[in-house]
C-alpha cells in the first residue's frame, strides 16, 4: 500500500516539475490524445483473458501529461479499473504511462497501480499505432497485457 501511495504521490508532483521546464510543443505534437489498447491479459495463476484500456491525455508539456484511465478485463468475474493517468513520453515514439487507481470487481475494491508502455508508429499526423506492454498489480491479481494501442492525438 505505501508503494502505491508513493506512486501515486509522484504522478501528481512530476508533471509540476515539468511545468518549469522551457520546452514548447512542436508542430508535430498535439496537445490532448485519447488511447485505447486492447490484448490478451495474462492474469497470473488464474488464466488469460481479454482486456481493453482506454485513456484521455492531456499533454502539460511536449514530454508530460495527465488524464484519466479505465480498463476492463472480460472474465468470469468482473475486474474494472479507473485510474489518474501520468504520460511521459521518452521520444516522439515512445511513450511510458504510470496509472495509479482503483480496481473493482464484483465484490471488492482495492488500490491498483498499472503501468504500460507503447511504441507509436504514425499513420496519419493526428494518429499512431503500435505495440504496448502493461503490467498491473492490484490486491486480487498482478497481469501481463501484450496489446496493440491506437492513439488519437488532437
Amino acid at each position: 500500500m505505501r508503494f502505491i501511495t508513493a506512486c501515486l504521490c509522484l504522478s501528481f508532483c512530476l508533471p509540476g516539475v515539468a511545468l518549469a521546464d522551457d520546452h514548447h510543443m512542436d508542430d508535430n505534437h498535439h496537445t490532448a490524445e485519447i488511447g485505447l489498447s486492447a490484448g490478451p491479459a495474462v492474469v497470473i495463476d488464474e488464466g488469460t483473458f481479454m482486456s481493453v484500456h482506454v485513456h484521455g491525455v492531456y499533454f502539460i508539456t511536449e514530454w508530460v501529461g495527465v488524464g484519466a484511465g479505465y480498463e476492463r478485463l472480460f472474465g468470469s468475474e468482473a475486474h474494472n479499473t479507473v485510474s489518474v493517468v501520468s504520460q511521459f513520453n521518452l521520444t516522439h515514439q515512445w511513450a511510458v504511462i504510470l496509472a495509479p487507481g482503483i480496481s473493482f470487481s464484483d465484490v471488492e475494491l482495492s488500490s491498483s497501480l498499472h503501468i504500460e508502455t507503447s511504441y507509436g508508429f504514425e499513420i496519419t499526423h493526428n494518429m499512431h499505432l503500435g505495440p504496448a506492454i502493461e503490467v498491473a498489480v492490484d490486491k486480487e491479481d498482478v497481469h501481463i497485457t501484450p496489446a496493440l494501442h491506437l492513439g488519437v492525438g488532437f
